[in-house]
């Protein structure tokens, strides 16, 4: 039986990443093979993902926000972790001096999903490109997200490093034209390793938390990553449609709303699928409210990947759902599930398929 081992942003609090790799590494084990995460830390996403364990710098402000916000910060990344060690299996602990001894353990490796080739985000961490693998094990990049256009030393580094892959599957179909110039690789599009589960396991899965029975019974607008834009338009929809607005949010409390800071993965999707509408700038939260078959609007952000967003987008036929700081149309509840769902199916089957055949 072949090992695999998935290298991925696995350690973290946010609920985006942990779904993106709960997702490949289920779909990888229910084709019957022993797949691992492995557990690799990474200075730049530790720095950035995990708890702090002390103020950034001994400022009055940063003490504050060190006492007001790390808590409920370390609360949730404690209920990730045993959520992590309950539905996957993890390799030994590696880092960048030890990632090679990985060779030891497994027969194919996977570079997986998130924005893991953006090198400005990994501070240059190219572990991410399977550059520890030996050059007898198989070398996959599935659902792997390069963010945005390399440049630079960057371009260099990587154009050296993706050569080295045996198969490149891009979530972004906009990133692939600009890989095709750096390899003579085919490259290929897949969605993200969320859609490999049904809509079906995540409504099971949502129905685990115990959040469920109050949702199920309350009428809110979710909104997930709030903006001022988002939470005006939410509250001017609420109020001419009788709904209550729900905002996850772990900073200081937004007035005129409802803040929520759920910590455990089953209750950020319960609270999608009970919603009816979400308001989101959050990549998986509009993926999330499509499984879900929930309305959503899904808001650009300056200075972040929207890439793929459009992607997302153009493949699903759903354009007029994407909102940036210009977009001043009506609030729309009516949504072709039906069609949408067909095109979810379709490119669910075609990336499965893709990551069945490259397996074998």
């Amino acid at each position: 039986m072949k090992k695999i081992g998935l290298i991925t942003f696995h350690d973290t609090t946010n609920f985006g990443s942990f779904l993106q790799t709960f997702g490949l590494y289920k779909a990888i084990n229910d084709m019957g093979y022993i797949c691992k995460v492995l557990d690799y830390k990474c200075e730049a996403i530790n720095n950035t993902e995990l708890p702090l364990k002390k103020p950034v710098s001994f400022t009055l402000r940063n003490i504050v926000k060190f006492i007001l916000f790390e808590p409920i910060k370390r609360k949730k990344y404690i209920a990730f972790k045993n959520e992590l060690n309950k539905m996957m299996n993890l390799s030994e602990r590696y880092d960048k001096s030890s990632i090679k001894f990985a060779n030891n353990e497994f027969d194919i490796f996977i570079s997986g999903s998130d924005i893991l080739w953006d090198l400005n985000l990994t501070k240059g961490d190219t572990s991410y490109f399977l550059d520890f693998v030996d050059s007898d094990k198989k070398k996959i990049a599935f659902s792997t997200s390069i963010g945005d256009k390399w440049d630079g030393k960057n371009l260099e580094i990587a154009k050296s490093l993706i050569n080295n892959y045996d198969m490149i599957a891009l979530r972004e179909k906009e990133s692939i034209g600009w890989l095709e110039q750096l390899t003579t690789k085919k490259v290929y599009s897949v969605c993200d390793p969320t859609m490999l589960l049904s809509k079906e396991y995540w409504n099971k899965y949502a129905k685990s938390s115990k959040m469920e029975k109050n949702n199920k019974t309350k009428k809110y607008i979710l909104v997930y990553f709030p903006s001022e834009k988002i939470i005006n338009e939410a509250k001017e929809f609420a109020k001419s449609n009788n709904l209550e607005v729900w905002v996850i949010n772990y900073g200081l409390k937004l007035k005129g709303v409802k803040n929520i800071r759920p910590c455990f993965v089953a209750d950020f999707l319960s609270l999608e699928k009970n919603a009816s509408l979400i308001l989101t700038s959050s990549y998986h939260g509009t993926l999330f409210a499509i499984y879900f078959n929930v309305p959503f609007y899904a808001y650009l952000r300056e200075n972040s990947h929207n890439v793929r967003f459009n992607d997302l987008a153009k493949k699903l036929n759903i354009e007029d759902r994407i909102r940036d700081n210009g977009t001043s149309t009506k609030i729309n509840l009516k949504m072709n599930y039906n069609l949408i769902n067909e095109y979810v199916e379709e490119i669910r089957r075609e990336s499965l398929q893709l990551l069945k055949e490259n397996l074998e």
